[in-house]
């Protein structure tokens, strides 16, 4: 069994921002969306589909397919400073004493499961010396075994670079418990599709993943939080889309992933018709 502190350690390399990026003449300026979770060595990000689908109109007037198909190229904008291209990125951090490395990667492909508010981003793979390389991943599992009061956690860029003030977000860690396994409406227990918890969470988290403290394995997906009709203020309810809901789609698109996407099933599955209405008092893009 590890400590909170060992599996944060071990998961934090493998949690990316989903971000937009502006390029003007040299200049990159960073917008957070949310988090993600890598789960491929050459770069395949699961998060949360409205992360994405809705956080990006916020800030241009593209589509995600735009954004998506023109990877790597930049899509040509017009915004307050003038003109500008915009890509949609995973970005890493590493860190050292005084030191962050931040590295953007285009997203070249992606694969949803609309009913589940979850999608899986390919990345742009990048080589030195002809070699390709590899990032950190995090292992998908347990959902089906989680008991309430379980002790899980999560990780995530809470506010973007506004909460850090500086070009670069801040990874933050959260801990709770399970409060309630929530199943869907006629389903038996063990197929739930919502996991609830006893922890406090806030925009730029969603997408990011919910581990187990003893572990670091990945049971989830942070998803939505509860706010209180009456406008109460923050409720400390959130909830996380089970791994077991999404797992065999995105590893087994993951593992197709060798450099170029093959067409089919796996890249063209969601889409507005399929995605679940949101029950009143879930709170999206956070």
């Amino acid at each position: 069994m590890k400590s909170l502190r060992e599996t944060i350690a071990q998961l934090k390399p493998a949690v990316p921002t989903i971000a937009l990026v502006l390029t003007q003449g040299e200049q990159d300026k960073h917008i957070t969306l949310g988090t993600g979770i890598n789960i491929h060595p050459y770069g395949f990000v699961v998060t949360a589909l409205h992360v994405i689908e809705e956080q990006i109109h916020k800030f241009v007037d593209v589509s995600l397919q735009e954004l998506v198909d023109g990877a790597g190229k930049g899509k040509l904008l017009t915004t307050a400073n003038g003109l500008a291209t915009a890509d949609l990125a995973a970005v890493f951090y590493s860190t050292g004493p005084g030191v962050i490395n931040r590295i953007a990667l285009p997203i070249q492909h992606f694969v949803g499961n609309g009913q589940d508010d979850v999608c899986g981003l390919g990345l742009t793979i990048i080589e030195k010396d002809s070699v390709r390389i590899q990032f950190p991943t995090g292992s998908l599992g347990g959902s089906l075994e989680l008991s309430q009061g379980d002790e899980i956690a999560a990780l995530g860029y809470p506010f973007g670079e506004v909460l850090s003030g500086t070009e670069t977000a801040r990874l933050s860690a959260s801990a709770g418990i399970v409060g309630a396994i929530v199943p869907s409406d006629g389903a038996p227990p063990d197929e739930f599709r919502h996991l609830q918890m006893d922890m406090l969470l806030n925009p730029g988290n969603s997408g990011g993943p919910v581990f187990l403290r003893s572990t670091g394995l990945v049971v989830g997906i942070v998803s939505s939080r509860f706010e209180p009709p009456d406008g109460s203020g923050p409720s400390g309810i959130s909830f996380a889309v089970p791994e077991h809901c999404f797992r065999e789609l995105m590893v087994e698109a993951a593992a197709q992933f060798n450099g170029e996407f093959t067409t089919g099933r796996f890249w063209n599955e969601f889409g507005p018709e399929s995605r679940e209405t949101a029950k009143t008092g879930l709170a999206k893009g956070h």
